[in-house]
């Protein structure tokens, strides 16, 4: 940009600050963080996952169950 090119733009204020200022919340910028609960886990992996607690919640129940009836007898 040549230095009249310059002295013109400065001039006129409104062009200035739309060429300096960012509108706020521009449509058309990329999303720059991804979204939340993008995990990658499958469906069949999270119910594998979610019955292998189970079944480990039952065994630590029975254990708890079995000392406790052990203290009281």
């Amino acid at each position: 940009m040549t230095f009249s090119e310059w002295a013109t733009l400065v001039q006129d204020r409104a062009g200035w600050l739309k060429l300096v200022t960012k509108v706020p919340f521009d449509i058309g910028k990329p999303q720059l963080r991804p979204p939340r609960c993008e995990n990658r886990v499958t469906l069949e992996e999270k119910r594998r996952f979610l019955a292998r607690r189970a079944q480990e919640t039952e065994q630590r129940r029975a254990l708890f169950n079995a000392e406790t009836d052990a203290e009281e007898t």
